[in-house]
């Protein structure tokens, strides 16, 4: 598995773990075709939360409500260790296994000059690491929405396709049977 950062994305999440700084960062990662689109800040309401996260409820809620609404994928989730490695914790294996298939994503900021950031998979009794790389720039052209002109270009090709089919369909019926004339 790998998961593709536009290098802005990247940027934006490293920034983030280092604003939070000494508390752990998190938050929600958004996909579309295949690539991080959003990378969507939680704050961390947790007891402690230079030693853990807790996702606040109502910021959690908006940014799941808004990957929805936009039609993205929810990719998974991210969290910074501001003293610790890249590596999931006991107590993040135990959440990641509760999500399986999705992303977590870890910034460690033991050298906050350096950060270093790992992607893992989680699954009941797995943990498996996930390749990541950074593109730069935003998403490609042709995978950026359709402008207005766009949209009524591929209408009005549909429309066309149809009309062919038809037609042609039309064209290969066999005549119809002659029919005798009616008794007066």
């Amino acid at each position: 598995m790998r998961l593709v950062f536009p290098a802005e994305q990247m940027t934006g999440m490293i920034q983030q773990a280092r604003a939070a700084l000494p508390a752990e960062a998190c938050g929600v990662l958004a996909a579309h075709r295949g690539r991080i689109c959003a990378v969507l800040p939680v704050r961390n309401v947790a007891q402690h939360p230079q030693q853990g996260f807790v996702m606040e409820p109502g910021d959690l809620v908006r940014a799941l409500y808004r990957v929805d609404r936009a039609g993205w994928t929810l990719a998974g989730f991210y969290h910074s260790h501001p003293a610790a490695p890249a590596l999931p914790s006991p107590a993040d294996v135990a959440v990641g296994e509760g999500l399986p298939g999705l992303a977590q994503v870890i910034i460690s900021l033991q050298d906050p000059r350096r950060p270093q950031v790992q992607a893992w998979c989680l699954r009941p009794g797995e943990v498996e690491r996930m390749a990541i790389s950074t593109a730069a720039g935003q998403l490609p052209e042709e995978e950026k929405p359709l402008s207005g002109a766009g949209q009524a270009a591929v209408l009005l090709t549909a429309l066309l396709a149809l009309l062919v089919v038809v037609g042609t369909a039309v064209l290969l019926l066999p005549p119809a049977p002659v029919l005798p004339p009616a008794a007066p």
